[in-house]
């Protein structure tokens, strides 16, 4: 069977080094190249067949979408009045009677139901240029779809007998990346219930990317997937209002795909096959105790998980990445199975209080406990030729087999107080505790062909993790529209490694002091600003990209002269820097946002919006380089413009169209322009039903890499039924 990753628009002249993917999973492609089949310009140029076939599916498509908002008009016009011989005085003319509100709608098993249901059709209309990058973005097709759907039945003054409120609501079913669905329902003083579904199908397939043959011609993504996630919910809380509530609560979260991955062997490193499943259930149960003047909830929970992973190549040559001899070897890879299996169970405690002992005094808290463990097996077959640097002799064959065991006790907690010992000074205090260990032991056997056993791994380590953060602030109203505060942060950790195999005993402690600050002002609707600012220092860090000695600074405000007028904004910048000579880390990013919103009327003829944001980002830090034992510097650049406009009129009686562009710039590292205009049409057609369009346009363009570029549009029809 085919993986679906792959479509077969993507035959195009192979590299001998990627054979082996070629028959299972024809990935690889050259960019333009003299074969007609492999031709990028034969690939995303239509014949002029079906480039008149499109056009006059537009055309087609055209008249359809008119054709409701044209029958509107006429229906909308008024007609003639009829000539009579004896015309009556005017003030005798009988007044039109008043237009008739539609009916309620009729009880459903004695309820009121009221909701809405979209159900349509998706053309894709030309999609040219690069399929797979169209789908790692937008990833929208074309055919029947339920657009959306809600459903709400209330029971008037909860006279229900066994549910008083059902609120249902859907969207995106039939082939959308992203669908979701919603079930709530409730008796009043008796149950809530829940249930939340999700799918997201996630394709991501970028050939520029962790891509080092791509000066080759080649095509192939070597880290890519095509995963379909999905996630569900239920919630059942009984006597929600009384002061005992019991609930329980059911999750289970699964995710499965083909994709692209790495095998590192001995001196090179090959594109293969990768196999993902993983599954994950979590049970929990408890009891919320709603007092006068505090909130308790105790809850026991438990996870099973599991997660899989295999990756393989039945035959063929592999060449990998690299192409000069080890010792005078080729490195090469001609079959492979590796398997990856995980276990675990977590068994989770939590407490969590909110309570006002009295009216100037409230305090929080939350205290988790887990323990989870993890079971791990292993194993590897290969077949090729390699070299073993232990033995620096050549092997044609691997056996591997691992096994491992962890436990990770894991404790959090968290408690924060809000005092005002006035009435114009809040006093905020807050500390948080998170303090994990790991207990390890693990298995490793290899025999290589030609040479035997290689000496199995066995180690056993523990690491111990302690954070801690603990901060200080004040608030001060200095009028009833001016307030300031102030305040200070501490974090401090200590990390402690022992490996009992070696003896060896390693222990770092880390520690940031930080300082806050900021205002807010604000006028009876009319504007409201905001500052905060934030530095911290640190002594040292874990890993290269933590944060170290910073500032941030963000201002907020909003301004609107009249109710139909709202202008916003806001400001943040961020600087980073970390100057030890291994690191040489620095990091910069500046931006601001505007927007205007517009609604004369409350927005019932017309609302506007418009919003722009720039910003601008560096990032510059040393790096290794393994190959050569030497180091450079890897520096990023983006800066980015983003603006976007909207409008929703009313066109004619009920007749709302939507219009809006938007388009996003950026230049440095990766430099392209990404332009999304849209439209839609909604036209009643009777007191229930409305006739519904939409038109949608990608344009996506890097400047440099156009091999990535597409265009594509997307039309919509469907109805829209109300009841």
């Amino acid at each position: 069977m085919r993986d679906p990753l792959f479509t077969e628009k993507h035959r195009a002249s192979q590299i001998g080094e990627i054979n082996h993917l070629r028959s299972s999973a024809p990935l690889a492609r050259t960019g333009r190249g003299g074969g007609e089949e492999g031709d990028w310009d034969t690939w995303v140029r239509p014949s002029s067949a079906n480039q008149m076939a499109r056009a006059r599916l537009v055309f087609l498509l055209i008249c359809l979408l008119l054709a409701p908002l044209l029958c509107a008009q006429e229906t909308a016009s008024p007609k003639p009045a009829k000539e009579t011989a004896s015309p009556e005085p005017a003030q005798e003319t009988a007044s039109p009677e008043p237009t008739k509100e539609p009916p309620p709608p009729a009880p459903v098993f004695g309820m009121d139901t009221t909701g809405t249901l979209d159900v349509g059709y998706r053309w894709n209309v030309g999609l040219r240029g690069s399929e797979d990058l169209y789908r790692s973005l937008v990833n929208l097709g074309e055919g029947p779809r339920l657009l959306g759907a809600n459903l709400t039945m209330n029971s008037p003054l909860g006279t229900g007998k066994y549910i008083d409120r059902l609120q249902l609501n859907a969207s995106a079913w039939g082939g959308d990346p992203y669908s979701t669905l919603r079930l709530f329902a409730e008796k009043s003083g008796a149950y809530q219930f829940s249930f939340d579904y999700r799918k997201v199908d996630y394709f991501n397939f970028i050939p520029t990317f962790a891509n080092p043959l791509l000066s080759q011609g080649i095509l192939l993504g070597q880290h890519s997937f095509d995963s379909t996630r999905r996630t569900m919910d239920f919630d059942l809380t009984l006597r929600p209002s009384a002061t005992i509530s019991p609930f329980i609560a059911y999750s289970r979260n699964s995710g499965f795909g083909p994709g692209v991955t790495t095998f590192t062997a001995d001196g090179n490193e090959f594109a293969v096959k990768n196999q993902l499943r993983d599954t994950s259930d979590y049970y929990r149960g408890g009891v919320h105790f709603n007092l006068s003047r505090m909130n308790l909830t105790l809850e026991q929970g438990f996870l099973t998980f599991k997660d899989d992973q295999r990756i393989s190549q039945s035959g063929g040559t592999n060449l990998g990445n690299r192409r000069t001899p080890v010792l005078g070897q080729t490195i090469v890879l001609n079959q492979l199975d590796e398997n990856y299996h995980s276990r675990g169970t977590t068994p989770v405690s939590r407490v969590q209080l909110t309570a006002t002992p009295w009216d100037r005094l409230t305090v929080a808290g939350r205290f988790v406990y887990s323990q989870p463990d993890l079971d791990f097996d292993y194993d590897r077959r290969t077949v090729g030729n390699f070299v073993s640097p232990e033995v620096l002799r050549v092997y044609t064959g691997e056996l591997a087999t691992g096994t491992a065991e962890a436990d990770r006790p894991h404790i959090l907690g968290n408690l924060s107080l809000e005092y005002r010992p006035v009435e114009r000074l809040h006093i905020l205090e807050s500390l948080v505790t998170d303090r994990f260990h790991i207990t390890s032991t693990s298995a490793l056997g290899r025999s290589l062909t030609g040479i035997g056993p290689v000496g199995p791994v066995d180690p056993n380590e523990r690491l111990a993790v302690n954070l801690n953060q603990n901060q200080l602030e004040g608030v001060v109203d200095l009028t009833s529209r001016l307030s300031v505060r102030g305040g200070y942060r501490a974090v401090w950790s200590d990390t402690r490694l022992q490996s009992q195999a070696t003896g060896e005993d390693q222990a770092v402690s880390l520690s940031r002091d930080i300082g806050l600050a900021g205002f807010s002002f604000k006028l009876p609707r009319k504007t409201d600003v905001s500052l905060d600012f934030e530095t911290g220092q640190g002594d040292r860090v874990y890993s290269r990209t933590d944060v170290l000695n910073y500032r941030k600074v963000r201002v907020r405000g909003r301004y609107s002269p009249w109710e139909i007028l709202t202008v916003s904004g806001a400001f943040s910048l961020m600087d980073h820097e970390n100057t030890r000579p291994d690191l040489g880390y620095d990091f910069e990013n500046r931006g601001f946002t505007v927007s205007v919103s517009l609604s004369p009327g409350g927005g019932k003829r017309l609302s506007a919006n418009l919003d722009y944001s720039r910003s601008d980002l560096t990032s510059d830090i040393l790096f290794l380089i393994p190959q050569l034992l030497t180091t450079d510097r890897s520096v990023y650049v983006e800066d980015s413009h983003f603006g976007g406009l909207s409008l929703d009129v009313a066109v004619i009686r009920d007749v709302r169209m939507n219009l809006g562009y938007r388009v996003l710039s950026t230049s440095g590292n990766r430099p392209l322009n990404y332009h999304q205009p849209y439209a839609g049409l909604v036209v009643p057609l009777n007191r229930r039903i409305a006739w519904t369009t939409e038109w949608r346009y990608y344009g996506y363009n890097e400047r440099g890499a156009s091999l990535q570029d597409f265009h594509n549009h997307l039309i919509t029809a469907g109805l829209r039924f109300s009841y």
